[in-house]
Formats: C-alpha cells, structure tokens, sequence
C-alpha cells in the first residue's frame, strides 16, 4: 500500500500515511482466514526499490491531486516488470459524474481497479476476492466487486454500484442488499443514538458547491470542444461567432 509524497527538494509530507495504514489495519483484523503480509510505503524511492527486489501480488496506491504523477508512473512501473500484479487506485482525486469516472479509469491503462467506495472495507473484501480466485489476476477480473470500477479479462471497463451499510439501510437507488457492519464495542451502552442520511450543514454546503463546480468544469469543457470545432471548420483568419 502505497500513499507516495513528492521528495525531491523537500518531504511533501513529515506524517505517517494513516489512510493506507488503516486499510492495513482493517484487512489485517478482519480479513477471513488471514490478512496477507501487507506492506506501507511514503517515499517514491522505497516503493521503487521494492518492487525491483520482488513484485506484489498487489499494489494500492492512493489519489490525490498532489501525488497522482507519482502513483500513475508506479502502476506503470510495475506492471512493466510484472504484468500479473494486480494494480489498485482510490482516493478523491476522481470525477463524481459515473461516466466521467469511467473515462478517468480508461485514461490510466496500467490501474486494473479503482475503488470508489469505502476503502476499507474494499480493500478487504478485494484481497479475499483475489485469494478465493487463486491469486489470478484474470479470475479476479472476471468476478469484480461493489464499490469500483475494473477490467475483466476482455479489458472493457466495468463500473458496480458504490455504497456501504448504514444501520442496516442500503444507500439510496443500490440495486442490491448490502452486508451490515455492526460494531460490537457499541453493545457496552444501554442506549445508542445514530443519525444517517443527515449530513452537517458544512458536509452539505462543500458537497453543493463541489457539483456545482464540477457542472461549470463540464460546461467550460463543452464549450472549448465548440470553439475548437469552430476554428477547424472556419479556419484562424475568420472571426470567431460568439456563442
């Protein structure tokens, strides 16, 4: 699992990757018949020097903004010494519209997996997944799971439904019943209370503004696609109409 920072003046970062050190953490506790040997990288140099001693069944890398170069050229980069490595990407660094999702995963040839879930438990359940499947690759990609968007064996991307139980309730519109994860520590209170579905005011206002920013990107896209159609079909040396 890799959450890689750029180093080559200065540390992006002087914090413990504590995203990928979670889902280390939760595959580890909760993964059926044994968590695999799970290894965390930060530095670019150390992945690097990893993967050239021996490649991974699998390799996770995370998506940011800041660090998605890095983690595109490491999924190149192993699946150039190691093309049966299974590449896994995840992060918030992806569109929210399901077909633009779509076109960002076909974008990156060398990722076989991208989570858009909640990568915990996907993690978990993608290792199980790949061991019920022999540690192959192409089984995996045959069989896929919720909450991401892969290959099958065929390279066509597949995208599934994105969600995970609350109390018992599947998320709005998923086209299929959900496991329940109940934590066990809540059982010591007489008396819990929960609310879901009902975000806070400042979860609600930033995810309003990111659709709406999201809407204007699509809509600026649109029209440099018109203008460029336009200068082809006019040439430079006529005036442009304004739309």
């Amino acid at each position: 699992l890799a959450d890689l920072g750029h180093n080559l003046l200065t540390r992006s970062s002087d914090t413990y990757p504590l995203g990928v050190a979670n889902l280390a953490a939760y595959t580890t506790e909760y993964l059926p018949g044994g968590a695999p040997t799970i290894r965390l990288f930060r530095e670019p140099q150390e992945l690097k020097a990893a993967i050239d001693d021996q490649a991974p069944d699998v390799l996770g890398l995370s998506n940011y903004a800041w660090n998605e170069e890095l983690s595109d050229q490491f999924a190149r980069y192993v699946k150039a010494r190691s093309p049966h490595t299974v590449t896994v990407m995840g992060g918030p660094n992806l569109p929210i519209e399901p077909e633009r999702q779509i076109e960002y995963v076909a974008g990156c040839p060398e990722v076989d997996v991208y989570i858009t879930g909640e990568a915990d438990f996907a993690a978990s359940r993608l290792v199980s997944i790949f061991q019920d499947c022999g540690h192959s690759h192409i089984s995996w990609g045959a069989r896929g799971m919720d909450s991401s968007i892969w290959r099958n064996p065929e390279g066509q991307l597949v995208r599934s439904a994105t969600g995970q139980v609350i109390g018992g309730v599947a998320p709005t519109g998923h086209p299929t019943r959900l496991r329940t994860f109940v934590d066990t520590e809540l059982q010591q209170y007489p008396e819990v209370w929960t609310a879901a579905g009902t975000p806070d005011i400042a979860g609600f206002l930033f995810g309003v503004l990111f659709a709406l920013v999201a809407r204007a990107a699509k809509l600026l896209q649109a029209e440099c696609h018109r203008l460029v159609a336009v200068f082809r079909r006019r040439g430079p040396e006529q005036p442009v109409p304004h739309g």
